[in-house]
């Protein structure tokens, strides 16, 4: 008798167990957005370092977002398909590696799609360079992402080599043409800059918090969207290159300060595409306006002294 109870103690145990974890699961999926990206707040700030702002990137290179690949002969397939691509501003030619073979020297050593190899500008250059030698040669590869490697909602990385990379090419300050022909630039206007030194400058993966004013046609078109029409009225928050914004807003408020006033021309393709709207009734195609102040990153706000390096050390504790 006494090991039979202690035995129904022991199943009741692992019962209401079980229960309190499914129940603390389901919860979790029904978490409204505000309190997920209050999640993703403190998961973004315990990054060892996030992505830095695009147009320095490749000019800083951090150590710790490179990957070196030895070759030693020319008998080894390295299993690399490369491109070649435009990021960045100023426009810059990069390699960048397309594919990765399965089971290769690349795939072993670690190289992922979207990695950008770093002292070459040519990939047929590069290819010689594979064919021909001298061996044994090192190859170095960035990534972008900087080791950026935050968890979304659905469990997979906010920041991702190829993710990076897409931005940096998109925002290029390339023309864009539309399905009109008619070639639409994508233009980043700071209208006000911050009264106060600025230490914190945004980047892929911090947490913002702004004011927004959207509309389309021109800058003085109907406004189909804003953060004062979102609920509460408060400034809206979201996880910078998360993919909750438009692309065209994500890439126009890279290295922006707290106070700062930016205003974003969105041609078709970086905002809601050829299609347009149909939630917000825009015609296709249409530019977008966005006016948006930003009025902190990872809850710094103007006038606020700390530094990256500041707030994650604190993360770190």
């Amino acid at each position: 008798k006494a090991l039979r109870l202690v035995w129904l103690l022991a199943f009741h145990v692992i019962y209401v167990s079980s229960l309190s974890s499914r129940i603390k699961a389901r919860s979790c999926t029904h978490l409204t957005a505000f309190k997920r990206r209050e999640f993703l707040v403190s998961a973004t700030l315990s990054f060892a370092a996030a992505l830095p702002p695009i147009a320095h990137a490749l000019d800083d290179v951090d150590t710790r977002a490179t990957t070196t690949l030895q070759v030693p002969s020319p008998n080894v397939k390295i299993g690399l398909e490369l491109r070649e691509i435009v990021i960045g501003t100023p426009p810059r030619t990069v390699v960048a590696v397309k594919q990765v073979a399965p089971n290769s020297l690349a795939s072993r050593a670690g190289i992922q799609e979207g990695l950008i190899v770093l002292d070459y500008t040519s990939a047929r250059e590069l290819v010689e360079t594979i064919k021909n030698g001298p061996f044994p040669f090192k190859l170095k590869f960035y990534n972008l992402a900087a080791g950026g490697n935050a968890i979304g909602d659905f469990g997979k990385p906010l920041v991702t080599a190829q993710d990076a990379l897409n931005l940096a090419k998109s925002n290029s300050g390339e023309m864009i043409t539309t399905s009109s022909s008619k070639q639409q630039e994508y233009i980043i206007r700071v209208l006000k800059e911050p009264v106060a030194t600025c230490n914190l400058k945004s980047r892929r993966g911090d947490v913002l918090e702004i004011i927004y004013e959207a509309r389309f046609g021109s800058t003085q078109g109907p406004i189909y969207d804003s953060s004062s029409q979102r609920g509460t009225g408060q400034p809206y928050q979201f996880v910078l290159g998360s993919g909750d914004m438009i692309p065209g807003v994500d890439n126009g408020l890279i290295n922006a300060c707290p106070g700062e006033v930016r205003l974003l021309e969105i041609p078709p393709a970086l905002g809601y595409g050829p299609r347009a709207s149909k939630s917000f009734g825009i015609p296709s195609p249409s530019s977008l306006y966005w006016t948006v102040e930003v009025v902190s990153v990872n809850s710094v706000r103007e006038g606020d002294a700390r530094d990256r390096e500041e707030l994650e050390g604190r993360a770190a504790w």
